[in-house]
């Protein structure tokens, strides 16, 4: 039997069959009157003598097909038997020796040295010889008493056995000579490693969007408003992260191109320090502005929004904030320190003159790295690059009584708080908890209050909330700078430094203005992962949150000359809870004619986001554009903005990068 297809060969079997010698004269016997019906045709054909030879060759044919079909099962269940010996073999008491190993050279030793387990003595033993060399040899093994009476398929499958065992109790011998457990079952605990933060907005699963375009290229398509009526409407998300941002300035600082996969270009966008008008005395603005979109295809526009928190809180009593952080080499992982660093530049501008801030750091022991500072003190000693660097592990419960020595040492008028700022990922043993549990209770009883941020998505907040409960204090996790700040800026003011709560923001598109639009950036790691991105948000003074779409827009005619669209913002007063609400339109007075006739802060954007897209190998740029087409829009900002540290450290990653490539 031929060994391609099995059907196809039975099949011209079949059809070899010689035509009966009376068929056609009996068909020829119909007259044409006759009705030719399908069932005279079947009764017709069905007497047909079957032919010789069929029957046994059909026969033949099941055969060797069942014959095959159990000579494969005997040997997967020989397999499994087989592996399943070796299996059991291997789980026997480490303190019995192990079973020889057969080997084509003769060993120096026939079984492994029995494990046990390594006690400390005075004395200690002599070293052991060195072991010979083992020699293994993969395939089948001389055929033993055991084997040799067996049939030749069977056979084989217990010296590919014997085999595998072999190479198993070859590893053991060896793991054991090297000082090992010598059982696979023994595996090294692996170093904890924290699970990805949920990024980004659920797209919507509705007819009009292309997902299979997110899904192969990992960003939001273009959406057409007028495909179905929910594409009209797009809830902003916000974020205040800058990890992706901060961790592509520090590979470029060393000299590297970052990772395409962590470019996100939601934190570019809020990294920037965006020179937008005063805060307003109310609690929030809105701020529009659109220009036409470089470096990529010509005709869309970039138009990126900005919701402004309100000015400070302002006057509030003096406070005296003691600030303890760690400095160890885990603050180091997702820019946690540059974003320590980020909040505090933002809590030295809400600081009142009589406020005075002291920074304690700590690692291996904790050192006081400044002391009194004012705001104006604060900011220039960031600016001038004082913070340490981070190194070593943290020892949290030394810091903890450090700082609670020192703030008790010194009377003050002012209202004194301290805040422990860690990464959430250094350990404290239940002494050392203990240890911190009495030194705390020393300031819940001098009457200041402590707090404690953790820096990780998965804070083990539990005991120190329980502690909090019973010792005045307070334990929250921050992911972000923004995040960081508002604990820091409500511990100087004593009280919730928020000034909107539950802001949304929705965009409405008018499809007869507008003919498709998308998101930039706020993609899902998966297109079934948990988002991360919120659509609702707590404004602190002054905060900034952004987000920047692509629009095709058409132009107006006779039919159509309204506006784009508009923009609604919702918030509630955190104080009264009294709702707020706004709405603005979209106009062609919102879309510049050039980037150097855009705003500043649009411009800061729209630089931000093209190099986050460049740099993460975006699809809608194409490949032939260079980096230094965007140092060339970098010299058209004024000269104010381009004298920003945040600004000239987005220029020297667009330089460096352009370099690198």
């Amino acid at each position: 039997m031929p060994e391609f297809d099995f059907d196809d060969w039975v099949d011209g079997q079949l059809r070899n069959v010689p035509v009966p010698p009376d068929l056609h004269a009996r068909l020829s016997a119909i007259r044409p009157s006759q009705e030719l019906t399908d069932e005279a045709l079947d009764e017709s054909l069905r007497a047909v003598p079957v032919p010789e030879g069929l029957g046994k060759r059909l026969r033949a044919v099941a055969w060797r097909s069942r014959r095959r079909s159990y000579g494969a099962a005997a040997l997967a269940a020989s397999v499994l038997v087989a592996a399943g010996a070796v299996y059991l073999s291997l789980g026997s008491s480490e303190d019995a020796p192990q079973a020889p190993v057969a080997q084509v050279a003769p060993p120096a030793q026939e079984a492994a040295p029995p494990v046990a387990d390594i006690q400390v003595a005075a004395n200690p033993p002599q070293r052991p010889r060195r072991q010979k060399p083992v020699t293994v040899r993969l395939g089948p093994t001389p055929a033993s008493e055991t084997t040799a009476d067996l049939p030749g398929a069977f056979r084989e499958v217990a010296d590919v056995g014997a085999s595998l065992k072999q190479v198993i109790n070859a590893k053991l011998q060896a793991q054991s000579t090297l000082g090992a457990g010598g059982r696979i079952e023994r595996l090294p605990e692996l170093e904890f490693l924290e699970p990805p933060v949920p990024r980004g907005v659920e797209p919507p699963r509705i007819r009009g969007y292309d997902m299979l375009f997110q899904l192969r290229y990992g960003e939001h398509p273009f959406v057409s408003p007028a495909a179905h009526k929910q594409l009209r409407v797009s809830r902003v998300p916000f974020t205040s992260r800058t990890t992706s941002y901060d961790l592509a300035a520090a590979a470029a600082q060393s000299g590297r191109l970052p990772e395409a996969g962590e470019i996100r270009v939601e934190d570019f966008l809020a990294a920037q320090d965006y020179r937008l008008p005063e805060a307003p005395r109310q609690p929030l603005a809105l701020h529009v502005g659109a220009c036409p979109s470089p470096l990529g295809v010509p005709g869309p526009y970039l138009m990126q929004l900005a919701v402004q928190g309100g000015r400070g809180p302002g006057k509030h009593a003096p406070t005296r904030l003691i600030l303890v952080a760690e400095t160890s080499a885990a603050m180091e992982y997702d820019a946690r320190w540059k974003a320590f660093a980020r909040a505090l530049e933002r809590l030295a501008e809400q600081m009142g003159p009589q406020d005075r801030v002291t920074l304690i750091g700590f690692s291996e022991s904790p050192q006081v790295l400044a002391e009194d500072l004012t705001g104006r003190q604060l900011a220039s000693w960031i600016a001038e690059g004082r913070l340490p660097d981070t190194a070593g592990w943290a020892d949290f419960a030394g810091a903890v009584q450090s700082a609670c020595d020192a703030v008790l040492a010194v009377e003050s008028n002012e209202a004194r708080r301290v805040v422990f700022v860690t990464s959430g990922r250094s350990e404290m043993d239940d002494a050392g908890f203990s240890r911190a549990r009495d030194e705390l209770a020393g300031l819940a009883a001098a009457n200041i209050p402590w707090h404690v941020v953790q820096l990780s998505p998965q804070a083990d907040l539990e005991r120190w909330q329980q502690l909090a409960r019973h010792r005045r204090g307070g334990a929250s996790a921050a992911q972000s700078t923004d995040a960081l700040y508002a604990v820091l800026l409500e511990q100087l003011l004593g009280r919730d430094s928020s000034v909107a709560a539950g802001v949304t923001v929705r965009i409405q598109f008018d499809p007869k203005r507008i003919n498709s639009y998308r998101l930039l950036g706020h993609e899902a790691a998966t297109l079934t992962g948990e988002a991360g991105d919120p659509l609702r948000i707590e404004l602190s003074p002054e905060q900034v949150a952004t987000c920047m779409y692509e629009l095709w827009v058409k132009p107006p005619t006779k039919d159509a000359k309204g506006p784009l669209g508009s923009v609604e913002v919702v918030w509630r007063d955190p104080k009264t809870g009294k709702p707020g609400r706004m709405v603005r339109p979209l106009t062609d007075a919102h879309l510049a004619g050039s980037f150097a006739d855009a705003p500043t802060w649009v411009q800061q954007g729209v630089l931000a986001a093209r190099t986050a897209e460049f740099l993460r190998g975006s699809y809608f740029l194409p490949n032939s554009r260079r980096l230094e087409q965007l140092l060339d829009l970098a010299r058209q900002v004024d000269a104010q903005t381009a004298k920003q540290p945040d600004f000239r450290e987005l220029v020297e990653l667009i330089e460096t990068s352009a370099r690198l490539r």
